[in-house]
């Protein structure tokens, strides 16, 4: 039997190039060295480079936190409008996150404690996202207006 036509589009295992800025894959491998990370596992990441014409959306599952709360993202903006989600996985209460993430809109700190999505118009300078504590996995996901891949500017954080 020939490949179905659309098969290409039903993706079960993650093929998107991810290239962290290298700003963050140091960040990350100098927190893990302190023996502070997440212990999670990107499901799906989608965009152009994987199949022709598709915006961006990534998915991961987080689950636990080791050593102190994690900055998982810097500080950063987009030329496009984004969507974060966080979706909390506790039985019987779906809106509890099982878990604390601290997430920055602008200057504004949010302590999100429940499962959310949260929209960032372009332009607008979002995150760190630091995962202080996980009690019950946590999937994530982020989709982007943009076409073509995922490209974001790093915005340095002042001193506090």
């Amino acid at each position: 039997m020939s490949e179905r036509k659309y098969a290409k589009y039903i993706l079960t295992e993650d093929r998107m190039q991810h290239n962290l800025h290298p700003e963050i894959k140091n960040k990350l491998k100098e927190q893990k060295r302190a023996g502070n990370y997440v212990n999670e596992e990107l499901l799906f990441g989608i965009d152009d480079s994987v199949i022709k014409g598709a915006f961006y959306v990534g998915c991961a599952v987080h689950w636990e936190v080791v050593g102190e709360p994690v900055e998982r993202e810097p500080g950063h903006t987009h030329d496009f409008d984004e969507v974060v989600g966080f979706v909390g996985t506790v039985k019987d209460r779906p809106r509890d996150l099982g878990g604390e993430i601290e997430y920055w809109i602008e200057d504004e700190k949010y302590i999100i404690t429940k499962s959310s999505l949260i929209f960032i118009p372009r332009g607008i300078k979002h995150s760190p996202t630091i995962y202080r504590k996980i009690d019950h996995p946590i999937i994530s996901f982020s989709t982007a207006s943009s076409k073509g891949s995922y490209q974001s500017e790093l915005v340095k954080q002042k001193k506090k």
